[in-house]
């Protein structure tokens, strides 16, 4: 059975276009008041309040579409976005160009909270006060199967497909459980409250806990635990390096502390950064369109959170989109370049991040020691507006990060920087180059790929000359050393002998170096001038046959 009722907005019924609500501008406010009219006054002066609040340049352009207080959400098997009405009791799909349509789930009151894509091509959704998991398919047939248990024991919050062909949910304070795409449920105790559950890079399924661990089950039900002392998580998600990531904040007697996004890996290392009170708390996470972790302030609807996979975070201001400023989101997904998110008090907000893309190339590679190089970094994005500010060129070693240089963006987004005085390469390997940009007030930084930079020893040709061939016994003699290279003056010292005996060292000096001796023997003496190097330049010789009567 299924009940279905196609609702596009904005509110008129009358308006049947729908394109979303844009609050890039205020001037899109002015269009759409103009076009809906009186009767929807009260919602857009609300929206017309959040388009005041933007930024006049931004990182994000943001669209908002309403509906009834929302749950979770998810990219559907059709393109679409579907999510969860909880208080109405329904499950809602959005398209991407903003026209909602709302499908009645037959239990009354069944509070639908976690959605998620299956593997046989429907939507799968849990329901807490019914305690059911529930099944719709893209022309709205709705199913449902009892999943046992009691709301105030067996919280059914989120579901995800798993790596095998079947449905993994959590019965908060219960533990893992499993239905087959044929509703056949198995439960996996734990001894534990999950909060959130995903599917893992190593074909297990993990869980964020509220009794201080990040748990892991394999199919077949084996359980794993890793703990965190003092935590309480609460969301989780694959990030796009192969780890997973979580959010969490240690709770006291006055309020949550430590707000942390933590990152695990499949062995179970953990790493935790714990952000400060402007960087907000950190309640649901997902990997964005750019490479980074993206998460929601359950405190804070001005703005959502950005954390890079090398920990380092940033808040991106989006002004309010949702209707009340507390607790304000209750679900977030990826769908192609767009965050989603769910208002908790209606509606759903549509942000696009302005992505950039960083790519780095080298004007000589491989090159030798003393040539000028130059590498030019190309940022674009996604976004309206020509990236400006600046780009690091960093390369890095056993966790060290060294900068070569900075350099400033010219009005084609592309920053050059030339040197000639990066060493030949060092630790036997070529230069690991990253250019990194930092972003601007209208785009979001980034990295390019790395480029492996050979840096190759300059190679020397010594040649010697004497002063006086033949020379008389006792008559000093001048040799002259010429070590040459095509990159670099050649210094450092240079050793004279003759056969296994030394002479002297003398200094180059504009690639020259001499040494006079009045001690050579009667005789035809082979004198050789040796210059060492080093690890960038190459060393080398030469020799001449001194007659002495």
């Amino acid at each position: 059975m299924s009940i279905s009722s196609e609702r596009r907005v904005p509110v008129k019924d009358s308006d049947r276009a729908r394109s979303g609500s844009r609050l890039d501008t205020p001037e899109h406010f002015v269009r759409c008041f103009l076009r809906i009219g009186m009767n929807a006054l009260l919602t857009m002066v609300i929206l017309s309040s959040i388009a005041a609040r933007l930024p006049a340049q931004s990182k994000v352009s943001i669209r908002t579409y309403p509906t009834d207080q929302a749950g979770r959400i998810t990219a559907g098997p059709d393109g679409a976005l579907w999510f969860t009405e909880t208080v109405a009791g329904k499950i809602g799909r959005i398209t991407t160009s903003g026209v909602i349509t709302e499908y009645a789930i037959p239990t009354a009151n069944s509070y639908p909270y976690g959605i998620t894509t299956g593997p046989d091509g429907a939507v799968w959704f849990t329901e807490v006060n019914a305690q059911k998991i529930g099944r719709i398919t893209t022309d709205g047939l709705v199913t449902e199967y009892p999943a046992g248990g009691a709301p105030s024991t067996s919280f059914l919050s989120e579901i995800r497909a798993g790596p095998d062909g079947a449905l993994w949910f959590n019965k908060w304070c219960t533990g893992i459980s499993r239905i087959t795409i044929t509703g056949e449920i198995t439960d996996y105790p734990t001894a534990s409250c999950p909060t959130a559950i995903t599917t893992g890079p190593d074909d297990a399924l993990w869980f964020s806990d509220a009794a201080q661990i990040v748990g892991r089950i394999t199919v077949e039900g084996t359980l794993s635990q890793y703990p965190l002392p003092k935590y309480s998580l609460h969301s989780i998600t694959t990030g796009p390096d192969k780890a997973l990531w979580f959010t969490g904040d240690v709770p006291t007697f006055s309020g949550p502390v430590s707000p942390t996004i933590g990152r695990i890996t499949t062995g179970g290392a953990i790493t935790k950064y714990v952000l400060q009170a402007k960087q907000g708390f950190p309640f649901l996470i997902t990997s964005g369109p750019d490479g980074a972790l993206w998460f929601t302030n359950p405190y804070d609807n001005y703005s959502v959170g950005r954390m890079t996979t090398n920990g380092v975070s940033s808040v991106i201001p989006i002004g309010g989109p949702c209707r009340y400023p507390y607790n304000p989101f209750n679900g977030i997904v990826l769908a192609g370049p767009d965050l989603w998110f769910a208002c908790s008090n209606g509606g759903i907000v549509q942000i696009t991040p302005h992505v950039t893309i960083t790519t780095l190339a080298s004007s000589l590679n491989p090159s030798i020691y003393g040539q000028k190089v130059t590498w030019a970094a190309m940022v674009t994005t996604s976004g309206s507006v020509t990236p400006t500010g600046t780009v690091a060129f960093r390369w890095s070693n056993s966790g060290r990060v060294f900068t070569i240089g900075t350099a400033t963006l010219n009005p084609s987004g592309v920053a050059t920087l030339t040197r000639s005085n990066l060493n030949a390469d060092p630790f036997g390997e070529p230069y690991p180059i990253v250019a990194v940009y930092s972003g601007d007030a209208s785009n979001l930084g980034s990295a390019s790929s790395v480029l492996s930079q050979h840096v190759l020893q300059s190679k020397t040709v010594a040649t010697m000359t004497s002063s006086a061939n033949p020379s008389i016994q006792g008559q000093a003699v001048t040799f002259a050393a010429t070590i040459t290279s095509p990159t670099v003056i050649v210094t450092g010292p240079v050793t004279f002998s003759v056969g296994s005996s030394i002479l002297g060292t003398a200094q180059l000096s504009g690639g020259v170096a001499k040494f006079t001796t009045a001690a050579l023997p009667v005789g035809s003496n082979t004198v050789k001038v040796a210059y060492s190097g080093n690890s960038n330049v190459a060393r080398s010789s030469a020799s001449l046959v001194q007659t002495v009567h």
